[in-house]
């Protein structure tokens, strides 16, 4: 049986699909959490959960304290999170079992998910927000401002060094994502097998590889990612833009409002309630 809700919720998923799941037998040695199949599909699943960060924890305290609560987190990839992947991982090589491809689920943390599938995106892909123009020209830009470009692979990422890993599921109430990593031994066949099929049909599913807008860029795997000026040389001559990397940031407020139950009147509770800039 699924020893935590999130095993339960995945279980519950797959098997509304019509996937065989089974509970893989605990060890000695941490290994991955189910077996599944679908017709001619054999996956190694393991499932872990995220727990709020603290830094969010605290805002919601703040808030029923003082009345407002407000966070301010730059979003960049996780070092942090990276170790996670990195030795989740390895349960999965470290599993005895025959299978086509081996899964990572994770399930986003309750009332913070938004900010952990941004910071995961970019831990996964090194995924980076540059600012671009084709001159340093004052009349050139006078008519011509700077274009926002998302680059993928511009900081280190996970899956670079995770051949054996086909992909991440990001779930959350809601929210479902599978992230394919492009890099995998097995890439093409796991386009093709059933749970890619099952996320396009129920979620969504992220891939570098099938990205058709010109503006998206990709840094080359040759390039030293910890050499800036490296890395603004490969895509001035690649691309013929002149590029600046961009600090991004998310921002979180929340304030408690009061509702009354129809059973309770005069009787209210406090609860916390985003707000959107």
């Amino acid at each position: 049986m699924p020893s935590t809700r999130s095993e339960k919720d995945a279980q519950e998923l797959l098997e509304a699909n019509q996937y065989s799941v089974e509970k893989l037998p605990e060890s000695n040695r941490r290994t991955a959490d189910f077996f599944v199949s679908k017709n001619n599909d054999r996956y190694i699943i393991e499932v872990t959960e995220k727990e709020p960060a603290e830094a969010f924890t605290q805002m919601l305290q703040t808030a029923n304290k003082e009345g407002l609560g407000t966070l301010i987190r730059e979003l960049d990839r996780n070092n942090g999170l990276d170790g996670i992947i990195k030795k989740k991982a390895a349960q999965l090589r470290a599993t005895d079992r025959e299978a086509d491809f081996k899964l990572l689920w994770i399930a986003g943390p309750n009332g913070d998910s938004d900010f952990f599938r941004d910071v995961l995106i970019r831990t996964l892909y090194g995924l980076a927000q540059l600012s671009a123009v084709r001159s340093m020209d004052l009349d050139f830009l006078k008519t011509s401002p700077p274009t926002m470009h998302i680059c993928f692979y511009y900081d280190y990422f996970s899956f670079y060094g995770l051949p054996d890993l086909a992909g991440v599921i990001f779930s959350v109430q809601g929210q479902k994502i599978l992230f394919v990593n492009p890099f995998g031994g097995k890439a093409s066949e796991f386009r093709n097998s059933e749970i890619h099929h099952l996320f396009e049909n129920i979620g969504a599913v992220a891939d570098p590889d099938t990205i058709k807008d010109p503006s998206v860029l990709f840094l080359g795997l040759k390039v030293e990612r910890s050499n800036q000026r490296a890395k603004w040389e490969y895509i001035k001559n690649t691309y013929g833009i002149l590029t600046s990397r961009m600090i991004e940031s998310s921002f979180r407020g929340v304030v408690p409002f009061k509702i009354s139950t129809q059973y309770s009147p005069g009787t209210s509770g406090s609860f916390p309630r985003e707000e959107t800039p």
